[in-house]
């Protein structure tokens, strides 16, 4: 019995535990053993499966395969249509049945779903349970979803119909062209690719005969019209025969005019003869006339058909050779993703094997919970037994009380035998659940890989989703009773799943950037849009150019020589201030908008304010004007300042300051209003910088002084660097720390009050920049002799490394403060993690790199100049102790001779023979929590932005990231009350008050009142 039990599984851990409890409980001795198993497994099991499937398992194998893409869904289901066709009888003896197994990819996303697997070369059911609730039935329907409803009627019709009645059910014409485009990119089951097969043999096949039909005509009407026109010659000469013997008799007559009257009226007689024979031939000529007019008619119509019948046959040609590109591609794209099926279908048997593991466990666990309730049974009968026999026989009073205590011990040692299998049962559970969300977890580790190539914060967020379920089970079954633990924690070789730890690795070590050949010469500006789409250059060939973020170019403007140029915050409008004085206004696609004559002599310096809608453009006259976006001059600033070297406005638009080159600051209102002169005293002011709440301005000079203002003009306080000139300034984002970089090769630290907190020594002779992370906790300087260091917020030092770009003219973090890039004199670019590890140099061959800036999101990097090329590294990969890949790390060493990891195994030294000075680099390799950290601070920006993702992930919910992205949350809501759906637009009303408790409104009302206003039309 317990065979047939596990023939009619197939061998399925799960479900054979699953038959076996329900034979214990509906057990009918009546029944013989297979007829018992049979009538369980079909009533519990098979019939409304769906309903009775707790927990779930079949439901499972169902949504593996329906809710994959639409493209691969109908061709795994084609593939298991042809397997139960092939399937022999249930229970049969046959053993062959199924389809020979070939190692498609498809037919390895089949087996993924554990709804067939391999034996003996042939893909087959994997049991009969399987066969009976997921049969054809259940398959036809699952294609019929997938089906336009034209093309699943006629599909339908042509399987049942009769092979000679198949053909009238084909499709043709306009139906076929629809269901050729339905079909495009789709895998297809065998049946519908022959199905559009025949549609489009047969549509081949009336277009032949189309043509045919048009050569028979064109034969006809040719035939018809020489006929015509013999006849009509025909009559023509009769006509002219008659007339000339009518002619000769009348003048025979003429002659003999003496003749008798019965000449006469024999000479009358032929000519009554003659002039029928002429209305005859005119009547035959006028007939042939009508024939040959039909005979054109005809022809006009086949001419029609037949251009009609080239269209046709053009398109269908069209059709064919796009389904061979199509048919080339699609191969191109199996091959690979044969490939990574291959990789991922080796991960999932590893899972699988433990998932097995798991379920073995679980059923020796339940044994033995079946035999201690035995024993503990059996002991209770001897219990009672004893006291019985205590009570009938009291002179045995002695004995029965001992053997009453030896049952009493044996009971509560049967009960902890109960307790302690129970716990073992608990723990199989859990491992069994933990093996089973491992494998899905695998599955979704190596689709966010895939996902990365196509889009990096998609395949990211993917990763960070997987790698954070797969924390979750590693907590899990770290508590299990026996688990392997090393400092604390679970092995990494135990994890349910290792795709995820990989996934992050390479992610996170992985930065797209592009170089774009600009061919303007030196590139004097760049801009960007907000959104990070559009790249606007300035070069000193006196042309602007406009680029796509992959570096396609958009367009080219010919402005005259280009000192500066200025996105508005919407991204509509681009300003370029010129040399020649001018300030040209243009659209995103390159059209002129207007040109405004500044009257400044040259402008080198243009900025708008952040609503956009005023631009102010400061000249080396010392002038400064303010437009507005239409090319409306405001008003002009007469500055005094000699020449003005720097604008820059308040976040929120109200406030402009202006640095001249003669050492003073003058801070203005929007509509141009003085509000006070800052005498900066700095001989020339060379950089201004703003702390993020607008609230303090530096300014730094070439005389080495630094001054910090209030917003009304008011000095606090005045910095006497000691650094000969303060090239570069510098606030952390939260306004508290302010550094300063200066041409005596020190770096100093200050606090918002002006106390001088630390002088960093950089030997690195001048510093010409100086950049803080976006979390003010890192420091970047950049020095003339070549080198970077990276610096504490304490003035701790981190790391120097030495660039080789000869001098380091621009440093620059992403937004998320995880890559820094450098630009060098010797016109290379080159990129550095956040420790200072290198990721790659870019020659761009420019002479020098003076200027380098990310997009907004990190994602981009732009310079200006020529053509560059990418150098490739060497590498060193990380496994697991059972040999899977982790990762590989970018050792920069060339060949690495040794590696050795610390005792921890948290850091790995790598020694190289780089041919340099012998480095040894040293990697720090993270963990999972440190690499779902690091996910997060590379997501931080997008997750403020993107509030319903950061619900999803709250592994990365932080009390800051929470309050940053409260307010676009609240907006996110918003939107949804006005589109009406209030209860979503609520919940996401609670949930922002949740993370920033200050929200105070009610979530109802506001929903309601949104979506009342929007139906109004406010």
């Amino acid at each position: 019995m317990l065979l047939f039990k596990m023939r009619i599984a197939g061998g399925q851990p799960f479900l054979t535990q699953r038959v076996l409890n329900l034979v214990v409980q509906e057990a009918d001795l009546r029944l013989s053993p297979p007829d018992l198993v049979a009538q369980v497994v079909t009533s519990q099991l098979i019939d409304n499966w769906e309903a009775q499937d707790v927990p779930p398992h079949l439901k499972t194998i169902r949504d593996r395969i329906l809710r994959s893409d639409e493209r691969l869904r109908g061709r795994l289901l084609g593939i298991y249509q042809q397997v139960l066709d092939a399937e022999p009888p249930p229970l049969s003896s046959r053993k062959e049945g199924g389809i020979i197994a070939d190692e498609s990819y498809e037919q390895l996303q089949l087996r993924l779903t554990g709804l067939v697997v391999k034996r003996e070369g042939r893909l087959k059911v994997y049991n009969p349970i399987y066969a009976q609730v997921f049969n054809g039935q259940w398959v036809a329907r699952a294609l019929a979803d997938l089906r336009p409803g034209f093309y699943g009627e006629a599909f339908k019709a042509w399987q049942e119909a009769q092979e000679e009645q198949k053909e009238s059910f084909l499709l043709r014409g306009q139906a076929l062209r629809e269901a050729e485009t339905w079909a495009k990119g789709k895998r297809l089951s065998k049946e519908d690719e022959r199905f559009l097969d025949d549609s489009q043999d047969v549509e081949k096949r009336d277009m032949e005969r189309r043509l045919a039909a048009e050569t028979e005509a064109n034969q006809i009407l040719t035939a018809a019209r020489e006929q015509a026109e013999t006849e009509l010659e025909t009559a023509n000469q009769a006509l002219l025969e008659t007339r000339e013997e009518s002619g000769r008799i009348i003048k025979k007559a003429n002659r003999r005019n003496k003749l008798s009257l019965l000449g006469a009226l024999g000479a009358i007689a032929i000519a009554a003869i003659a002039v029928p024979i002429s209305i005859k031939a005119v009547d035959d000529l006028k007939i042939a006339r009508q024939d040959v007019q039909e005979a054109e008619g005809e022809k006009k119509q086949l001419e029609q058909d037949k251009d009609q019948l080239n269209k046709d046959k053009i398109s269908l040609n069209r059709s064919l050779a796009q389904t061979k590109i199509n048919e080339k591609k699609a191969n191109d794209n199996l091959k690979r993703a044969n490939l990574n099926t291959i990789k991922a279908q080796e991960k999932y048997l590893q899972a699988q094997t433990k998932e097995r593991a798991a379920q073995q466990q679980y059923l020796q666990a339940h044994r033995q919970v079946q035999k201690a309730t035995l024993r503990l049974n059996q002991v209770n009968q001897d219990k009672i037994q004893a006291e019985e026999a205590t009570a009938a026989a009291k002179e045995q009073l002695q004995l029965a009380t001992t053997q009453k205590l030896q049952a009493e011990t044996a009971a509560k040692n049967a009960q902890a035998d109960v307790e302690t299998a129970n716990k073992t049962l608990v723990a199989a559970e859990v491992s069994l659940k933990i093996a089973q969300q491992g494998t899905q977890i695998e599955q979704r580790g190596s689709a966010a890989l895939q996902q990365f190539d196509k889009n990096q914060t998609a395949g990211l967020l993917k990763a960070m989703e997987a790698g954070q379920e797969l924390q979750t089970l590693v907590r899990q079954k770290a508590k299990i009773k026996g688990a392997k633990l090393i400092n604390q924690k679970l092995a990494l070789i135990d994890y349910p799943a290792i795709s995820p730890v990989g996934a992050l690795q390479q992610i996170l070590t992985q930065i797209q950037e592009r170089t774009i050949p600009t061919r303007q010469g030196s590139v004097w500006s760049v801009s960007w849009t907000n959104d990070g789409q559009t790249l606007a250059t300035a070069g000193d060939d006196g042309s602007v150019k406009l680029w796509k973020r992959d570096g396609t170019p958009i367009t080219r403007l010919n402005t005259g020589g280009v000192w500066s140029v200025s996105w508005t915050s919407d991204g509509q409008t681009l300003a370029t201030g010129g040399s020649d004085g001018s300030v040209k206004l243009w659209k995103r696609d390159g059209t002129l908008i207007t040109r405004l004559d500044a009257e400044q002599s040259s402008v080198v310096s243009v900025s708008w304010t952040s609503d956009g809608q005023t631009l102010a453009t400061g000249a080396v006259d010392g002038s400064v004007k303010l437009w507005k976006r239409d090319g409306t001059p405001i008003t002009r600033l007469n500055t005094e300042q000699v020449s003005v070297n720097s604008v820059s406005w308040t976040s929120d638009g109200q406030t402009l300051a202006t640095g001249g080159s003669d050492g003073s600051v003058k801070l203005w209102k929007r509509d141009g209003t003085l509000i006070t002169r800052l005498d900066a005293e700095q001989s020339s002011v060379v950089s201004v910088s703003w702390t993020s709440d607008g609230q303090t301005l530096a300014t730094g000079g070439n005389d080495g002084s630094v001054k910090l203002w209030k917003r009304d003009g008011t000095p606090i306080t005045r910095l006497n660097t000691e650094q000969v000139s303060v090239n570069s300034v510098s606030w952390t984002s939260d306004g508290q720390t302010l550094a300063t970089g200066g041409n005596d090769g020190s770096v100093k630290l200050w606090k918002r009050d002006g106390t001088l907190i630390t002088r960093l020594n950089t030997e690195q002779a001048s510093v010409w920049s100086v950049s803080w992370t976006s979390d003010g906790q890192t420091l970047a300087t950049g020095g003339g002799d070549g080198s970077v260091k990276l610096w504490k917020r304490d003035g701790t030092p981190i790391t120097r490394f030495n660039t080789e770009q000869g001098s380091v003219n621009s440093v620059s973090w992403t937004s998320d403060g995880q890559t820094l890039a450098t630009g060098g004199n010797d016109g290379s670019v080159k990129l550095w993690k956040r420790d200072g590890t290198p990721i790659t140099r870019f020659n761009t061959e420019q002479g020098s790199v003076n200027s380098v800036s990310w997009t907004s999101d990190g994602q981009t990097l732009a310079t200006g100049g020529n053509d560059g090329r990418v150098k490739p590294w060497s590498s060193v990969k990380l496994w697991k102790r059972d040999g899977t890949p982790i990762t590989s790390l970018n050792a920069e060493q060339g060949s690495v001779w040794s590696v050795s990891w610390t005792s921890d195994g948290q850091t790995l030294a790598t020694g190289g023979d780089d041919g340099s000075d012998g480095s040894v680099k040293l990697w720090p390799i993270p963990n999972l929590d440190t690499l779902l950290v690091g996910g997060c601070n590379w997501l931080e920006g997008y997750l403020i932005q993107s509030p319903r993702d950061l619900q999803k992930l709250k592994v990365c919910q932080t009390t800051e990231l929470l309050l940053a992205g409260a307010p676009n949350l609240v907006a996110d809501s918003e939107a949804l009350a006005r589109e009406g759906k209030i209860n979503e637009a609520i919940e996401g009303f609670k949930t922002a008050q949740k993370w920033n408790p200050s929200l105070r409104f009610d979530p109802v009302s506001r929903a309601n009142q949104l979506a009342n206003d929007a139906k109004k039309g406010k």
